[in-house]
């Protein structure tokens, strides 16, 4: 899989699911959802996006997740239509968002973190 999806990369649901290797093709999606992976630990797999994120940032409920490393690419990010521009909850394992170091300039919507 790669090039350019033009809406919306959902990765849902899936307990088993450890990393997103395969998906390093993918360059440019309008948004991206990662939420209910218990096991996933990486986002590395995301390593090819490069650019904008029109319709923001979702990640919540992935308790093994360690980083957002393989987000680096990422410049800039939008808001979803809740006018959040990053969401990241439930994710207790989490030890670092430098993966989000790329983006320059400010977000149109809500930064929200939590667990």
């Amino acid at each position: 899989l790669g090039g350019t999806l033009p809406s919306r990369l959902t990765i849902l649901d899936n307990p088993k699911l450890l990393s997103l290797h395969g998906l390093e093709g993918v360059e440019i999606v309008d948004s991206i959802r990662i939420s209910g992976n218990d096991a996933l630990q990486s986002v590395e797999g995301l390593a090819g996006l490069r650019g904008s994120l029109p319709g923001g940032l979702r990640i919540e409920d992935n308790a093994e997740l360690l980083s957002l490393h393989g987000l680096e690419g990422v410049n800039s990010v939008g808001k979803d239509d809740k006018g959040h521009s990053i969401w990241i909850s439930g994710s207790s394992a989490l030890q670092s968002i430098e993966g989000l170091a790329g983006l320059r300039g400010g977000l149109p919507g809500a930064l929200t973190i939590f667990d």
